[in-house]
């Protein structure tokens, strides 16, 4: 396991140079900055990722319903790219200081070596979840799910202050992998869900852990959350709330059609989602991304990665789930 620091370093494969930092370590470890917080050069570097707008469907969240994505790009999206570009000026209002300020795409955040980037949203939190090389710098979560206890947009500036003063912890949120058809078709920071094409359709869905069949059952889908989503989609589905200590998933039937069906804790090395029986077809949504038909027979494997997870600060103005306030 290394550890990490926000002190100057060598190398780095993004052209980071002196900005070069390693995050890879235990993701349930929790570690204080140090004690120079962001005060690495006369101007630190602030990477602004606002919501990723893209064209795949996106849930209603605690129906088990889908509603039209937004569009790819400013030409075509309407007004969820409109609603990007708010947010990315509100975050960039709200910053006041001697920063070096970068926006765009998750690659191209990345690609500028940043000491810290700031997430706006939950779909910037899992865009950045996904690159398939990692951001090398801890990640503010900014107006994202409770989970990973997010700042609020109008407490920024005080967060990134905070920040300065080295008044913050990193706190290591768990990715999963999720595998469909033998291969690896995307990562999730919230959750996982099989979901019927259409409304009010119901299919039959099984769960399985480490080699046991925990269950059969008739319902609109199944989601399974990690410990950061099991307070967002999940919870609409009144499944439990994780602790981020815990290595577990909560999975969780959707619009069960009997009212019996029980919610489940589960470890979160193993875990195998599968479609019995369908009446209409049934999605594979990672996050808040629809990707792909699961057909019947078909499974989803999801694991916890060993190798990858969010390295989220948190603040004396972030509000996690189980703070209290």
């Amino acid at each position: 396991m290394t550890t990490d620091t926000l002190s100057d370093g060598d190398g780095g494969e993004c052209g980071g140079g002196a900005r070069n930092r390693t995050f890879l370590v235990d993701h349930r470890e929790q570690s204080r900055m140090d004690e120079d917080g962001l005060t690495l050069g006369d101007a630190p570097r602030i990477g602004i990722v606002a919501d990723d707008v893209t064209g795949d469907s996106t849930r209603t969240a605690g129906s088990g319903t889908l509603a039209s994505g937004d569009g790819a790009t400013d030409e075509n999206a309407g007004a969820g790219a409109s609603e990007r570009k708010e947010a990315l000026e509100d975050a960039l209002t709200a910053l006041d200081g001697d920063f070096e300020i970068v926006t765009g795409t998750p690659d191209e955040v990345r690609d500028a070596a940043p000491d810290l980037v700031v997430a706006v949203g939950d779909r910037a939190l899992s865009s950045l979840a996904r690159l398939e090389n990692a951001v090398d710098a801890p990640i503010l979560p900014v107006s994202t799910s409770a989970g990973v206890a997010p700042v609020a947009l109008t407490d920024l500036q005080e967060a990134i202050d905070a920040l300065g003063r080295g008044d913050a912890t990193i706190t290591r949120h768990p990715l999963v992998s999720v595998v469909a058809d033998d291969s690896v078709v995307s990562r999730a920071v919230f959750d996982v869900s099989l979901v019927t094409d259409e409304p009010a359709q119901i299919s039959e869905y099984s769960v399985h852990s480490r080699g046991s069949t925990l269950a059969a059952f008739r319902a609109d889908g199944v989601v399974a959350a990690t410990p950061a989503g099991s307070h967002a989609y999940a919870a609409a589905a009144s499944g439990p709330s994780l602790s981020a200590a815990v290595d577990a998933l909560s999975v969780v039937p959707i619009a069960p059609f009997t009212t019996r069906t029980r919610h489940w804790v589960v470890p979160d090395d193993d875990l195998t989602l599968a479609v019995e029986r369908d009446e209409v077809d049934v999605l594979l949504c990672v996050d808040d991304r629809c990707l792909e038909t699961i057909s019947v027979g078909a499974s989803v494997s999801i694991q916890a990665d060993p190798e990858r997870a969010l390295a989220c600060l948190e603040t004396p103005v972030s509000r996690g789930p189980f703070d209290g306030r």
